[in-house]
C-alpha cells in the first residue's frame, strides 16, 4: 500500500507517485494525461465529422465510425 491523499473518489495525489500530482486511484495514470487524450479525441472525430460531411468523401475506415455529439 502506498500513501495517497483523496482528491475524489477515484483521483488521488501520492507523494511519492507522478511527483505528486493528481492520478486515478491506484495507478500510475496522469489525470491530465488523460484528459488530453479524450479532448484530442474530441477534437479529431469532430474535424472526421466536417471532412467527411462536407466533401461527400467516405473512406471505408470510417463506415463504422460513430460522432456522438455532446
Amino acid at each position: 500500500m502506498y500513501e495517497y491523499f483523496p482528491i475524489g473518489q477515484y483521483i488521488v495525489a501520492a507523494p511519492k507517485i507522478c511527483g505528486g500530482r493528481s492520478t486515478f486511484k491506484y495507478t500510475r495514470l496522469e489525470v491530465a494525461t488523460i484528459l488530453d487524450l479524450i479532448a484530442a479525441f474530441s477534437v479529431m472525430r469532430t474535424w472526421l465529422w466536417q471532412v467527411t460531411s462536407t466533401s461527400g468523401l467516405r473512406p471505408k475506415v470510417l463506415g463504422n465510425l460513430r460522432v456522438v455529439s455532446m
